[in-house]
């Protein structure tokens, strides 16, 4: 079924530094926007690693993604680097 959500990877350490490993242990599903409503997966597995869980789900009624919410993840990464040399 092209386009359905099979597995979910989320980050065990958010944004902010915070580490979510105890609340991301204990879900039992993950709720996820979709276009103007929200569609929640139940999770039948669950994989940790160092710096993700990595869920394997059920998606609702084995519908589709929306077209409108299919597209490429976009990342914004801000640095700084300190006494950088280049070799």
């Amino acid at each position: 079924m092209a386009g359905s959500i099979q597995y979910i990877k989320v980050a065990r350490i958010d944004g902010n530094g915070n580490d979510l490993t105890n609340t991301l242990e204990s879900l039992s599903n993950i709720t996820l926007p979709s276009g103007s409503s929200s569609n929640t997966y139940v999770i039948n597995n669950r994989t940790r690693t160092n710096d993700y869980y990595l869920y394997y789900v059920t998606p609702p009624n084995r519908v589709d993604i929306p077209e409108a919410d299919k597209h490429s993840p976009n990342y914004n990464i801000v640095g700084t680097v300190t006494n950088f040399q280049y070799p």
